[in-house]
């Protein structure tokens, strides 16, 4: 394996359907470097999201190498898979609702992932503002889920997923959603 970021080998993942097996990402060869941006178009169906959950470790692959940051996240257990993401991923899934408690003010939203990683408080609001700033939610950082648009909720979700600053950072989306260019 080369020096990539991402690299997947002859990756095919096997989904079971009422018409029988579909092969998603037969024979999926990919090379992503450090700086590198990918972007990844087509209909539904065609295997997106798979190739995002693939690389994010949350679906090992039916076949092939996946190797993600120097580790080779497709032959890890549940558990490791889970602790790189949890290190060095920001994900951010196609549904972002899921990423934000309706209980929790915005700020705090976006720093609950930092509150579990045991920053201190002055950093964590340090680091909520900025992100907020560059993303035009400053003045939403009080709001709650339900009192967002769905574009709001889209930035609020990816300010959570990059709070951290994240190695990697695989997202998907079905709409834009601006990126911030703090890191």
């Amino acid at each position: 394996m080369s020096e990539a970021i991402v690299e997947l080998r002859d990756v095919f993942c096997v989904h079971r359907t009422n018409e029988g097996d579909a092969a998603a990402l037969a024979g999926t060869n990919l090379e992503l470097g450090r700086g590198e941006v990918l972007g990844v178009l087509g209909p539904s169906g065609a295997g997106k999201s798979t190739l995002l959950r693939v690389v994010a470790g949350l679906q090992p692959p039916s076949a092939g190498v996946v190797q993600v940051l120097g580790r080779d996240i497709g032959r890890m257990p549940a558990r490791s898979r889970s602790q790189v993401r949890n290190e060095l991923m920001g994900f951010l899934g196609q549904h972002t609702d899921t990423a934000l408690s309706p209980d929790l003010r915005m700020r705090d939203a976006v720093a609950l992932p930092l509150a579990l990683r045991g920053v201190p408080r002055r950093q964590r609001r340090r680091r909520v503002d900025e992100l907020l700033g560059v993303t035009g939610l400053a003045d939403r950082a009080d709001a709650r889920l339900g009192e967002l648009s769905g574009g709001e909720r889209q930035r609020f979700a990816l300010c959570a997923a990059l709070a951290h600053r994240p190695t990697l950072r695989p997202a998907s989306s079905t709409t834009p959603a601006p990126a911030p260019s703090a890191r």
